[in-house]
């Protein structure tokens, strides 16, 4: 329903996304991880518009549940300036396994976002994603198929809610500790044009 209302009329831009994680356990409770972005509206790369770093800490709780906290450092290319963000970020995320390998996992996340020498509006935003993952093959190739929908929230927008993404795709373990990614993503934002997202990337996790 939120993706419905918050679509918009007109043909969607289209973009590449690249998402590369590492994540390092820290023994029984606690991870690291470290996730890279770039952005770019053409698929070689030559010429990438937004960038970031995040990295931070995650601790399992009872029950299927965890919680972390992460900072990320983001820089975007305007086309008459450069935007520098500052963005921490508090996450909730609850895990549920079903029959057959497959899993539901929800996350909820706050952002608390800066912007350097005044070139946006400092504000929070919220985000909810609900997501299933499910095993397959391809032949003897071993997939891990996702979907996911995503909905955004911001203080400075209105109205609050502004914002869904939709993915599908999938995983590919190609090494122990080691997966493929790639996936399509919707984006629709209210009263901006909608985006049509390549997004690819490594998971690595020890």
């Amino acid at each position: 329903m939120a993706l419905i209302l918050i679509a918009g009329p007109g043909l969607a831009e289209e973009q590449s996304w690249l998402n590369n994680s590492l994540q390092v356990k820290l023994g029984e409770l606690w991870s690291f991880k470290l996730t890279q972005e770039l952005r770019a509206r053409e698929l070689t790369y030559d010429q990438t518009f937004l960038r970031n770093l995040n990295a931070g800490f995650y601790r399992k709780l009872p029950r299927g549940f965890s919680a972390g906290f992460t900072y990320k450092r983001e820089t975007e290319e305007k086309q008459r300036f450069r935007v520098v963000e500052d963005r921490y970020n508090l996450e909730g995320l609850w895990k549920r396994g079903l029959k057959g390998e497959r899993s539901f996992d929800l996350r909820a996340r706050l952002e608390i976002r800066t912007f350097r020498d005044g070139r946006a509006e400092d504000h929070l935003r919220y985000r909810l994603r609900l997501r299933y993952r499910f095993p397959a093959r391809l032949g003897r190739l071993p997939l891990e198929p996702f979907v996911w929908t995503e909905l955004f929230g911001s203080t400075n927008a209105e109205p609050v809610l502004n914002r869904n993404r939709f993915s599908l795709g999938t995983a590919i373990p190609v090494a122990p500790g080691a997966d493929l990614v790639i996936g399509y993503i919707r984006q629709d934002t209210r009263g901006s044009e909608s985006l049509d997202i390549l997004n690819t990337g490594v998971e690595l996790s020890f």
